[in-house]
């Protein structure tokens, strides 16, 4: 029941089913054959007509490559008389289903498998292949990471305060592309090309549903809040994704403290008015950085304790802090992935 899921994990590559396992191909194709665990792809067999290949990967030192041609050749023979009783035709590039032969486990010998399903390939979401990149663009991963936490799920209406170039809102709109994404930036029409964030949604085949509402002005304003929720019918959001400005060295004013403490702020304002920013059950989920002391760059002001939302503020703001993990990024340098749920 959770495979439909596995194609939105930025953690999962893969997923596949086991049909066989022997120290030899010959091993593989006789098991699956003798068992009929591939009857489905025989005469009258469901899956009778699909398109299917079958490719290798050999895992070794924590790397997988394919084999080397003339092992793929011997595999082949070897499993022939498995595959020979599938009925449907071959397709290298595009088939409908995918079978591999796995080596190189360690005390497993050889594995037959099929995909059952693939995660996001977020390698094409990089800032490389981006047409609108911020100085400090969001790796697709951290980007994937914090919607999955989120848990966006279908039709969901998903806010990030500070957008930048969008690269939450994308991986929001690739994990559930019937939800509906506003960015609020102040750099949009300004420093930020709002037609080259579209294009970048558009590049990627993404639906013109899921294409970002890009409001240009202050998330601690409330009239810019305002807009924001007027954008999905005044109600509130069912899920906050960001990754706040890092403080001086992006121009941010710190005076009123670190963005999520401002922004935690501005949800007790919105709440008092009745108009929350964030559903009841809803998830706010942000990164908040931690420059660990001692080491220069105003070491004493970036740590966590200083990024972080008091109990007084969490509980002001209607929210419960359900999960902290460090993520660390260098020596000198981590930031903590947050998760609150809105409990009131």
């Amino acid at each position: 029941n959770k495979l439909p899921y596995h194609n939105s994990c930025s953690l999962i590559r893969a997923s596949y089913e086991i049909i066989s396992e022997g120290q030899t191909f010959e091993d593989l194709g006789c098991k699956a054959a003798n068992e009929n665990i591939l009857s489905d792809m025989f005469k009258g067999g469901r899956n009778e007509g699909a398109s299917w290949c079958i490719r290798t990967r050999k895992y070794d030192l924590d790397t997988n490559k394919s084999f080397p041609r003339s092992t793929e050749k011997k595999m082949l023979a070897a499993m022939g008389p498995l595959l020979n009783l599938f009925e449907g035709p071959v397709d290298l590039k595009d088939p409908h289903i995918k079978f591999f032969v796995f080596g190189g486990l360690k005390e497993r010998g050889f594995l037959l498998v099929k995909e059952l399903a693939k995660g996001p390939q977020t390698s094409t979401f990089d800032p490389n292949t981006r047409i609108c990149i911020t100085n400090t663009p969001l790796h697709p991963i951290s980007s994937f990471v914090l919607c999955n936490v989120a848990k966006i799920g279908d039709f969901a209406n998903v806010l990030d305060p500070f957008a930048g170039s969008c690269s939450t809102l994308l991986a929001a709109a690739r994990i559930a592309n019937n939800s509906t994404t506003v960015g609020i930036d102040i750099a949009f029409h300004k420093d930020i090309e709002c037609n080259d964030v579209l294009a970048d949604f558009t590049k990627r085949g993404l639906s013109t549903h899921t294409k970002p509402i890009m409001i240009g002005g202050d998330s601690f304003s409330k009239e810019t809040r305002d807009e924001a929720r007027g954008a999905i019918g005044g109600c509130g959001f069912d899920v906050i994704v960001t990754d706040p400005p890092y403080g001086e060295r992006e121009g941010f004013d710190m005076t009123n403290g670190p963005p999520l403490i401002q922004l935690l702020a501005a949800m007790s304002e919105d709440r008092r008015a009745g108009t929350p920013l964030l559903k009841v059950g809803g998830r706010l989920v942000a990164f908040i950085p931690d420059q660990k002391k001692g080491l220069g760059f105003e070491a004493d002001e970036m740590n966590l304790e200083k990024g972080m939302p008091s109990e007084c503020q969490i509980n002001d703001a209607g929210l419960e802090l359900s999960l902290v993990c460090e993520q660390p990024l260098n020596s000198s340098f981590s930031r903590w992935l947050a998760l609150f749920t809105c409990v009131k």
